[in-house]
């Protein structure tokens, strides 16, 4: 791959994953005040859920406000209202849900409910079990507001809840403000997905960058051997290019799971796909790892594709931080000590005498 032909293929490698992630669906009912529409944006940021739509949104249904970005689709039931009676909110909510089940086709249709309770309320209506039962598919049911309930309202409510046929595994208290009880619901809810939505659920939420880290790995570690098995063949250095299309989509996929988008991508990481490719030309590779000779075997194109990924790895999970926040982003600046230990790291993994170095946590 010629240099000046690796920022077209970043853009088309990009745009070709963003696609082949499936946008999941996220129904939020409950109450009017439990609380739903800051959970969402608690968990999956502003750039879906701006701080304007908090308490009024934008009407698209008769009973359900809607919110999306390329990863992820919500539709936030308005709650329950005064004036509007308990049986004609459970028909139109079945109504609206039957409307979305019946598409043929799957990606349209609610994948995960997020049913909310508030907590210092300590009631769980006849309204709210039939819901739960009979019309929304797929519930986690979460006790709101959990920062301002007691433990006895709590337990209150789910010992009605379990005696109704909720197991217990999905029941969760939670509260906006409460990082660790979104990052359970997260976890629950990346657990009850069905399997093709999950990766664009994992890149969507800006609360658990464990998850994300622990998905970089396998990112990093799939393109290294990837590396390796073209590198099987040595390669001289003239060829090396053949492995930067893996790093392309190794840095891509990093790229869309810490959910840049594609403006900022652009401008952020370009440079750092020109790194990668850069420091493959001999005069590169043996001013950084002296002594690597003058071919590039299945184990050197494991570990310079492991180590830039751990570099792009740390970097992005430091843009994240700083985006939730409210700081500005780091920029990128190749390090060539850590870029040589971080080889170093990956060829002891390579040859099995450091099975804990690289990736992520490396």
């Amino acid at each position: 791959m010629n240099i000046s032909n690796i920022g077209l293929a970043f853009e088309q490698e990009y745009e070709r994953k963003r696609k082949a992630q499936k946008r999941p669906t996220v129904l939020v009912a409950g109450y009017t005040g439990s609380g739903k529409t800051s959970l969402m944006q608690a968990i999956c940021g502003k750039n879906v859920v701006p701080d304007d739509r908090i308490g009024d949104g934008l009407p698209k249904t008769d009973a359900f406000d809607f919110y999306e970005d390329d990863l992820i689709r919500f539709f936030d039931s308005k709650g329950l209202e005064p004036g509007v009676s308990e049986a004609a909110f459970t028909d139109e909510a079945k109504r609206f849900t039957r409307s979305l089940q019946d598409d043929p086709n799957v990606d349209n249709h609610v994948h995960l409910v997020w049913y909310t309770i508030q907590g210092p309320g300590a009631r769980v209506t006849p309204c709210d079990v039939r819901l739960i039962q009979e019309i929304f598919p797929n519930v986690i049911v979460l006790i709101t507001k959990n920062d301002i309930t007691r433990l006895d309202q709590r337990q209150a409510m789910t010992d009605v809840l379990t005696k109704h046929g909720v197991g217990r595994d999905r029941i969760l208290p939670c509260s906006d403000s409460d990082k660790d009880s979104l990052i359970a619901v997260v976890a629950l809810s990346y657990k009850l997905l069905p399997e093709a939505y999950r990766d664009a659920f994992a890149s969507a939420q800006m609360v658990d960058l464990g998850r994300k880290r622990a998905r970089a790995d396998t990112i990093i570690a799939f393109a290294a051997g990837g590396a390796a098995a073209a590198g099987a063949i040595p390669l001289p250095f003239s060829d090396a290019f053949v492995i930067t299309p893996i790093q392309i989509g190794m840095i891509v996929g990093l790229a869309i799971l810490y959910n840049e988008p594609w403006e900022t991508a652009k401008a952020s990481f370009l440079p750092v796909v020109a790194e990668a490719a850069g420091i493959m030309t001999a005069s590169s590779l043996t001013k950084f790892l002296p002594g690597l000779g003058s071919i590039i075997n299945a184990g050197v194109a494991f570990a310079l594709t492991g180590a830039m990924g751990y570099l792009v790895d740390i970097y992005l999970a430091a843009r994240f931080e700083a985006r939730v926040a409210g700081k500005t982003p780091p920029e990128f600046h190749f390090d060539p000590r850590a870029f040589r230990d971080a080889y170093k790291k990956w060829r002891r993994k390579y040859r099995g005498e450091d099975a804990g170095a690289g990736g992520s946590t490396g």
